[in-house]
């Protein structure tokens, strides 16, 4: 569904080199990296909203860089790190934002499009916050509405940048819940993820970044090695196994000399 062939960007040095990428429908794929690793910047390259200085991103077999925004957003969606809102709109109205690309021609939402948008704020639990101005909302509030606008647009993919920052555990869990069902509907998700935990529980494979360097791609359990971590984050790490889940437990010791 997402193809990401030898793509490289930079700010004046290297920061993604040569990333292969590929995510097919009915797959959860991570990006993980220390800060300044470029999980953000390749987040941005995968939705069209930043041009790559070499490689090519296609999503559904068609090159990102010649579709028209309208029809980028009906393949894919996002949620951004910081997304301000200038005007008072209330949560539902941003919700609906992502039925734009659905619309008719006179640009009115119809009973589905107002359907699909109370949906998805009935998944994220911010479907009694509907009335409310953005700015009136938490940080958590908000992230939670920009996720129902994402679920809202209905799109084979998603790409979500730290969706999970600013909500609680509870909120967090609910999240994964949502994109695991989104992935087992057949949609491909790509998230970035700073918890070194919820991608190995939730993701069926990861990217590993380290700036400057090609990324490390492949299964949880090959990628997320105390190696592959200490060499990434300069921090010791061993690995254990959840006594319930059975997935990989990742315990963060200390910085490495």
């Amino acid at each position: 569904m997402i193809r990401a062939r030898r793509l490289s960007f930079g700010y004046g040095r290297p920061l993604l080199v040569d990333v292969d990428l590929d995510v097919a429908r009915g797959e959860l794929v991570g990006i993980l990296g220390a800060n300044g690793a470029g999980k953000s910047t390749l987040a941005r390259l995968l939705l069209g909203l930043a041009a790559p200085s070499a490689g090519q991103v296609s999503i559904d077999d068609r090159d990102l860089a010649t579709l028209p925004p309208r029809e980028r957003a009906r393949l894919v969606a996002a949620v951004l790190q910081d997304e301000p809102f200038e005007f008072p709109f209330t949560a539902l109205e941003v919700v609906l934002m992502g039925r734009r690309a659905r619309l008719g021609p006179f640009g009115f939402e119809s009973a589905a499009d107002l359907e699909a948008a109370e949906r998805a704020m009935r998944d994220t639990g911010v479907l009694d916050l509907a009335a409310r101005p953005m700015g009136e909302l938490s940080g958590g509030e908000r992230r939670r509405v920009l996720i129902a606008r994402a679920l809202a647009q209905d799109t084979p993919a998603l790409v979500l940048d730290e969706p999970a920052a600013a909500l609680d555990v509870r909120h967090v869990l609910e999240l994964f819940a949502l994109l695991d069902a989104r992935k087992r509907a057949g949609a491909a998700v790509v998230v970035v993820v700073h918890d070194l935990n919820l991608a190995a529980q939730w993701c069926d494979r990861v990217a590993l970044l380290v700036a400057g360097a090609p990324a490390v791609v492949g299964p949880v359990d090959d990628v997320l090695t105390p190696e592959r971590l200490g060499a990434a984050f300069g921090v010791e790490v061993t690995v254990g196994t959840h006594p319930i889940t059975g997935a990989r437990v990742l315990y963060p010791i200390r910085g490495l000399p």
